[in-house]
C-alpha cells in the first residue's frame, strides 16, 4: 500500500490487516463481491469502495440506526444495506466474506458460521475476527451485558448478547460448518490504548507501524491459548470452504 494514501481505516490492526488483503483481492480481480455479516455503520469500508469501484458490497445489520448511517456513507450502486439478523437470510455467492468484531455477540453462532459456509463462492475467503476487550477488560456496560446477556438471549431478546469465544470451541464450529482455517493471527495488543494519545494527523504512520509491530509478534510467538487474550485483544482467522 502506497504511504501517500491514507490507510483504509484506523484504531483496530485486524480489521486494517484484513481490509489490506481484501483490496489485494480486488486490484487482482475485474470484480469482487465482498458480505459483510454485521456492517455496523460501513465505516471500515468507506476508504476500500472509495478506491476500488470494482467491489460490490452487500452489508447485513440489524440495527436499524447503523443501516442508515451506512446507507448514508456508503456509495449508491456500489454499496448495498440490508436490516437482518445475518443468519435469518441468503446472500451468496460471495467472493469475500467479512465478519468484523460480531461473532463474540452473537448467540446462534453454529448458524452463524454455516451461512458464512454457505455464503461463500467456491474459491472465495472468510475474513472473521471476534474480541476479548468486552471480557478481559470489561467496563461497566460491558459487566452488564456479560451478566443479563446469557440469560436474555435464549427468550428470544438477543441484542445484549455477548459472550467470550473459545478458541477450541471456534475451531470445532469452523470444523462443524464445512469449513477451514487458512490462517490464524492475533491482534490488538496494548499499543492500541497508545493509539488513543497519537495526534488524528500522525495516526496513519502509527496504524502502519502498529500493525508491522504485531504481525512481527505473531510470528515470533505462533502459539495461542485463550489466557493469551489478555495480550492480544483480537482473534483474526481466514477461512475457506472444504
Amino acid at each position: 500500500m502506497a504511504t501517500s494514501e491514507p490507510v483504509l481505516t484506523v484504531g483496530n490492526t485486524a480489521k486494517l490487516y484484513c481490509l489490506e488483503r481484501i483490496a489485494e483481492l480486488a486490484s487482482q480481480a475485474d470484480a469482487l463481491r465482498v458480505v459483510d455479516l454485521g456492517a455496523g455503520d460501513g465505516r471500515h469500508f468507506r476508504e476500500l469502495l472509495r478506491r476500488h469501484s470494482n467491489i460490490t458490497y452487500l452489508g447485513i445489520e440489524p440495527s436499524a440506526a447503523a443501516c442508515a448511517a451506512a446507507r448514508a456513507s456508503l456509495p449508491d450502486g456500489q454499496a448495498t444495506i440490508v436490516q437482518a439478523r445475518a443468519y435469518e437470510g441468503e446472500y451468496g455467492p460471495a467472493d469475500v466474506v467479512v465478519s468484523f468484531s460480531a461473532l463474540d455477540r452473537v448467540y446462534h453462532r453454529d448458524r452463524y458460521l454455516r451461512l458464512v459456509a454457505t455464503t461463500l463462492a467456491p474459491e472465495g475467503l472468510a475474513f472473521v475476527n471476534y474480541d476479548a476487550g468486552h471480557f478481559r477488560y470489561p467496563v461497566l456496560r460491558d459487566r452488564a451485558k456479560n451478566l443479563v446477556g446469557p440469560l436474555l438471549a435464549p427468550l428470544g431478546y438477543e441484542a445484549w448478547y455477548q459472550s467470550f469465544v473459545k478458541e477450541s470451541r471456534f475451531r470445532a464450529l469452523v470444523d462443524g460448518a464445512g469449513l477451514e482455517i487458512r490462517e490464524a493471527l492475533s491482534f490488538n495488543t496494548s499499543a492500541k490504548e497508545i493509539y488513543r494519545l497519537v495526534p488524528e494527523e500522525r495516526r496513519d504512520p502509527y496504524m502502519r507501524s502498529w500493525l508491522e509491530f504485531e504481525l512481527v509478534m505473531n510470528r515470533l510467538v505462533p502459539s495461542y491459548t485463550d489466557s493469551a487474550s489478555r495480550l492480544f485483544r483480537t482473534r483474526n482467522f481466514v477461512l475457506a470452504t472444504r
